[in-house]
Formats: C-alpha cells, sequence, structure tokens
C-alpha cells in the first residue's frame, strides 16, 4: 500500500526572503499567503502534468497541511491499491510518468520568484 506524497517546508525553501521583511509585522502573512498559492498551484500543475484515463488519480491530487509545512498527496486506489505511486515512479513493467515532483519543482522555482516581489513591494510600501 503506497501513497505518493512530497513534503514541502517552505520555510527552508524560502529562508533567505523571510529575512528580508523579518522586522516587518505583516511578513509572516505574506509569507504563509504566498505559500499557501504556493501549493495550490503545485496541485492544479500536478493535475495538468499526470496522465489521465479515469481521472481518479487526478481527482485525488491535493494538498494538507499549512504554512510552513505542505504535504502533496496523490491517493488514489484501483483493487484496493494505492497506484499513484507506480505512475509517478514506474515499475519494473511501466515507465514512470512523473507529475508530483515535477510539480513541486516547478511551483518552488516559481513562487521563489513570486514572494521576492511581494516581500519587495510590502518593504517599499512602508
Amino acid at each position: 500500500m503506497s501513497i505518493v506524497e512530497i513534503r514541502v517546508d517552505a520555510s527552508n525553501a524560502l529562508k533567505g526572503l523571510e529575512q528580508l521583511v523579518r522586522n516587518a509585522e505583516d511578513s509572516s502573512q505574506i509569507v504563509a499567503e504566498v505559500s499557501r498559492e504556493m501549493a495550490e498551484y503545485i496541485v492544479t500543475r500536478a493535475k495538468e502534468l499526470v496522465p489521465v484515463d479515469t481521472g481518479i488519480l487526478q481527482e485525488s491530487i491535493h494538498y494538507e497541511g499549512d504554512y510552513p509545512s505542505f504535504t502533496f498527496v496523490a491517493n488514489a486506489m484501483n483493487k484496493g491499491e494505492y497506484y499513484g505511486v507506480y505512475v509517478e515512479y514506474g515499475t519494473s513493467m511501466q515507465s514512470p510518468q512523473p507529475y508530483l515532483e515535477p510539480a513541486v519543482k516547478e511551483g518552488l522555482k516559481e513562487h521563489r520568484a513570486i514572494m521576492k516581489d511581494q516581500i519587495m513591494r510590502f518593504i517599499r510600501g512602508r
């Protein structure tokens, strides 16, 4: 029984950016809001990337948790077994068709830039 889960600790990924606004009282709110947007983006992107047959796996993709730690999950079942992991990483008879890891990597990269932009706007607006 295997579920595909990838845990992302946004506080580590965005460490330097939070320091830019450490004295700002709203900094944690900005970081948390943009981190939630990142999580939604990753779920949306994973749903775009996953191969679709019945749509069950696609619909099972979601995230759990909140800033600073998100877990991205694909927990579709077929015949009593979770199969998202086999799609993501492949088997001896099936090539991998990654959808969750690429979405996480892309989401982290995109949202670092957005986070930096939001923080700089906040600092300039004070």
